[in-house]
């Protein structure tokens, strides 16, 4: 696994492969393009805001529709469905199995700015955080309660704990005493789209969205209704597929409320 950099300080001839300019052509890449560009498998892309981390390539949108139509046609189904009838399936097989698995992750690089105990806004939603951590630090941040960190006296130094104050901002402590960066590995979500329009990215790995393609999206085509789709055989399957798959023991037959 390599780890390559996009900085704004950068250029699109450096090889990517450090995040400041050094010798010759080592240095970070520009733009976002040329550093995704040099990922393989596995790999991890740094850039300013945020860092991505490949895990495979993903299936375009138009090929999950075909594979969704085609697997809706085996089952018996032979209505021409529109691409937002299949979208949404798509979507609900999808969001069911990345919340289910927990198997999509995502890496964040906050900037923490000496003198100040404030989060910069936050890219993830705060119940999604697996771990979090100061670069060059080996001990994990401590989550806690934002009650419980008010109380903690005023001081400086390397920050120990952590403290949502809402969906999109949080606070540390002790306060930095210098620039720092804080790292945060957190659950990535099933991306949404118009139904019917257009998606860039699916995300997952081929392996996992021909699952949700498969067996997922034309089971909820056949039974749109929940309470049918949740007992249906072709449900089920899709069930046990994902439970192989992902190397998880169990995984819930149900969906949040309004889902």
């Amino acid at each position: 696994m390599s780890t390559y950099y996009v900085r704004s300080t950068g250029s699109d001839t450096y090889d990517g492969t450090a995040s400041t300019h050094g010798a010759g052509l080592v240095g970070p890449k520009l733009t976002l393009a040329a550093g995704l560009s040099m990922l393989s498998t596995g790999d991890v892309l740094d850039t300013d805001a945020q860092t991505y981390t490949k895990t495979a390539p993903s299936m375009s949108l138009a090929e999950a529709r075909l594979r969704v139509r085609q697997a809706a046609s085996n089952a018996g189904d032979t209505t021409q469905y529109t691409d937002a009838q299949i979208d949404r399936s798509i979507q609900f097989a999808g969001n069911w199995f990345t919340r289910e698995t927990k198997i999509l992750r995502a890496v964040a690089s906050l900037t923490l700015t000496s003198g100040s105990a404030s989060l910069p806004a936050l890219s993830f939603r705060p119940d999604l955080l697996v771990k979090a951590w100061i670069s060059g630090e080996e001990d994990l941040l401590e989550v806690v309660d934002y009650a419980t960190l008010s109380i903690e006296d005023a001081a400086s130094g390397t920050p120990e704990k952590l403290a949502f104050t809402s969906s999109a901002a949080g606070v540390v402590w002790p306060t930095p005493s210098s620039n720092l960066t804080l790292k945060a590995i957190y659950l990535a979500e099933f991306p949404y789209w118009t139904p019917g329009g257009s998606c860039s990215d699916l995300l997952h790995s081929n392996e996992h969205l021909m699952l949700i393609t498969d067996l997922g999206a034309p089971a909820h085509l056949q039974f749109p209704d929940p309470s049918k789709l949740f007992v249906s055989r072709s449900w089920q399957n899709f069930l046990i597929a994902a439970q192989r798959a992902c190397g998880v023991r169990s995984v819930r037959n149900v969906m949040k409320k309004g889902e």
